[in-house]
């Protein structure tokens, strides 16, 4: 094996755990999270300001439902946005 081959080799490997251990982190931040969370603590768990969060859940780009008024976030939504967000960053792009 080359010099070539053994850095990309090397790479692919530290990537894989990159993600791997992005994605322990990712679910294990919220374990101690409700299942479904208003929008002051979506916003909290996520370290954006509520009006951010509420962009996002008006575009779409975090799923959410309203009781009334009042938006709600699951913990799964989170966690996959969180996700999202990283295979964004992994491939150069943001959501």
């Amino acid at each position: 094996m080359n010099a070539i081959e053994q850095v990309s080799v090397s790479t692919s490997r530290d990537i894989a755990k990159t993600q791997a251990d992005s994605q322990k982190a990712s679910t294990g931040l919220f374990e101690p999270l409700p299942d479904v969370l208003d929008i002051s603590e979506a916003a909290e768990a996520l370290r954006v300001p509520i009006q951010a969060l509420r962009d996002l859940l008006r575009r779409g780009k975090i799923r959410g439902f309203k009781t009334g008024a009042h938006w709600k976030v699951t913990k799964i939504i989170l966690i996959d946005f969180i996700k999202r967000q990283e295979a964004a960053l992994m491939k150069g792009s943001v959501i």
